[in-house]
């Protein structure tokens, strides 16, 4: 019976056709890496019920806080499955079993650490993110209770990634459906004057038993359903090989899922000059920009087990068909995103406010990162293609590239000389260098690749 199950999850990588082996790889991955922005924008949405401006950008400073605790447990998971992705296409499942407890113990560390370290900072924290006033208030009642809860983020993350390294895809993306949808119903319970009337604190509980709901699920099945990736609790260990080749191949995910906290800290501090009404607007404009990138960031993290595994086992004809059709899934998506959003900007910011103020800013805050959405496809897959790859120098440039080397810059010298039009300048000026750097990089390997 375990034969035939790993053989049916082998297939998904080794076998199957090309197009559906994406599909059944990305469509949890896209979840997986959707998650906290969908908890995030399910919280803005019924705070904005709540007709309390402070309480959206409130909101607006908490999402960088999260998306690095998001980070950390994409890290270890995504370098983690990759590494078992190449041993088990190279027919090394022996090695698998130290590397999925060196994780598990690592991951662990980290959800008791990282926490505790944020809750102790977290008034510098939320200052140095633009917080002030009432503002400040209900951001730290909403992310102490997060971050209280933030070992189920991390260490679900990490095992979701574990188990698509083995071709497992269907039950991680049931376990954080179920987590949505539970974020979906305790929201208005725990919020509102009818059921619990914690405000946004009850937003927080919400997303904090949602969370902890797919955390025992995964649990479950990494404990009694996995195979090659199952774990045993007794055993804790930290494999030095293990770990250095896990943080290795780490940190330029963590760059890739980090950056975006740190600029977004550097663009709320930026609007926070311009007041509540514009932190607001800019918060919800960025939140509905994480729904296109993180779903491409998910995509492409679901192609880099298929690329790790089909070059690990030397299948160069399978590994091209792939990428041709990875890069044109993102890009076409990519282009629907931004006609999308030029075309409905201000009714999709009317859904989170009815405020006239945060509607304009909102707006044009979308129509800034519309203009380049058609390209930020091809410069995640190149990123996750170079580590699917072991390169290991070239992935974390380009990971760090996009965020770190052109928006932060950019995000400091475009408002000063332009003032908010530059805040709005910002995010597409970066891209599309960004882009360029992504054709003079890996041009030679693209092109090598296609000919296999």
């Amino acid at each position: 019976m375990t034969m035939n199950k790993n053989a049916d999850r082998s297939l998904i990588l080794d076998s199957m056709p090309v197009k559906q082996a994406l599909i059944r790889l990305a469509v949890p991955s896209i979840l997986a890496s959707m998650v906290t922005t969908i908890y995030n924008i399910a919280d803005t949405f019924f705070i904005g019920q709540l007709h309390n401006t402070a309480m959206i950008a409130a909101t607006t400073v908490a999402m960088p806080i999260m998306m690095l605790t998001h980070a950390f447990g994409e890290s270890i998971g995504v370098s983690a499955g990759s590494y078992i992705s190449r041993q088990l296409g190279a027919g090394h499942r022996d090695q698998v079993s130290r590397i999925v407890q060196t994780t598990m113990t690592l991951v662990v560390l980290i959800s008791i650490v990282l926490p505790i370290l944020f809750i102790t900072f977290l008034g510098p924290l939320l200052g140095m993110f633009g917080a002030e006033g009432d503002v400040t208030m209900y951001a730290a009642q909403y992310v102490t209770i997060l971050l209280v809860f933030a070992f189920s983020q991390i260490i679900k993350l990490t095992i979701v990634h574990l188990l698509r390294a083995e071709g497992d895809v269907n039950f991680p993306m049931a376990a954080i459906f179920a987590g949505v949808v539970a974020n979906l119903i305790l929201d208005p319970i725990f919020m509102f004057d009818w059921g619990l009337n914690l405000g946004i604190a009850g937003a927080a509980w919400a997303t904090a038993a949602a969370q902890c709901l797919s955390l025992v699920m995964l649990l479950g099945r990494l404990l009694f359903k996995a195979e090659a990736v199952r774990w045993n609790p007794r055993v804790w260990m930290l494999d030095k090989a293990a770990v250095q080749e896990i943080l290795s191949l780490g940190v330029a995910v963590f760059a890739r899922q980090a950056l975006p906290s740190v600029t977004y800290s550097c663009l709320a501090m930026q609007a926070s000059v311009y007041g509540t009404d514009f932190l607001a607007g800019i918060g919800i404009a960025k939140k509905c920009l994480n729904l296109v990138m993180f779903a491409i960031i998910g995509f492409a993290q679901g192609f880099q087990p298929f690329a790790a595994y089909n070059y690990g086992a030397g299948n160069r004809p399978r590994l091209k068909q792939a990428l041709k059709s990875a890069l044109t899934w993102v890009t076409v998506y990519g282009c629907f995103a931004a006609v999308f959003y030029l075309t409905l900007a201000p009714q999709i910011v009317q859904i989170f406010s009815r405020e006239a103020a945060v509607i304009e800013m909102g707006r044009m805050m979308l129509y800034g990162y519309a203009v380049s959405m058609p390209v930020v496809g091809a410069y995640n897959i190149a990123a996750v293609l170079l580590q699917a790859l072991g390169e290991k120098r070239s992935a974390f440039f380009l990971s760090i590239a996009r965020q770190g080397l052109f928006y932060i810059p950019i995000i400091w010298v475009l408002p000063t000389l332009l003032g908010k039009l530059g805040i709005f300048m910002a995010q597409p000026c970066a891209d599309y260098l960004t882009i360029l750097t992504v054709i003079f990089l890996c041009r030679h390997l693209f092109v090598d690749l296609m000919k296999g």
